[in-house]
């Protein structure tokens, strides 16, 4: 396990000690939801600790393509903790819920992708099939 990448270890801390917070590090999680696609609720998402964390918020990347208001084509997440109301006590764990939640029940209010958001106002149920 020591040559690989650090996204790729199951355990954090066998990372942390490697790198010793030398370069970002580099989280996979699978996040379960309540919503049927993509693949039955399963969204799986990269997380990165900057070397700044916790005084700078965690970057977040979704893995996982789909038809989300909040998520755009390139995976970016729209979640305000993320941006400008990070505090600094915030936990990873909390980080993951708020995730969950956004992901099982979007907010077409505060799009991140306007077409995708008023589809999601409009045509709800089309929008979930897409």
């Amino acid at each position: 396990m020591t040559g690989l990448p650090c996204r790729i270890i199951r355990n954090p801390s066998v990372c942390w000690q490697n790198h010793m917070r030398a370069m970002p590090i580099v989280f996979m999680w699978s996040l379960l939801t309540l919503r049927n696609p993509p693949e039955k609720g399963i969204f799986k998402v990269e997380l990165f600790l900057p070397e700044k964390y916790p005084m700078a918020a965690p970057k977040v990347h979704s893995m996982t393509q789909n038809y989300h208001p909040n998520v755009d084509k390139l995976g970016r997440m729209c979640l305000d903790i993320l941006k400008d109301k990070w505090p600094p006590a915030l936990q990873i764990h909390t980080v993951l819920l708020s995730l969950q939640a956004v992901l099982s029940t979007p907010n077409p209010d505060d799009p991140l992708v306007n077409d995708v958001g008023e589809q999601w106002k409009t045509k709800e149920a089309q929008a979930i099939k897409t």
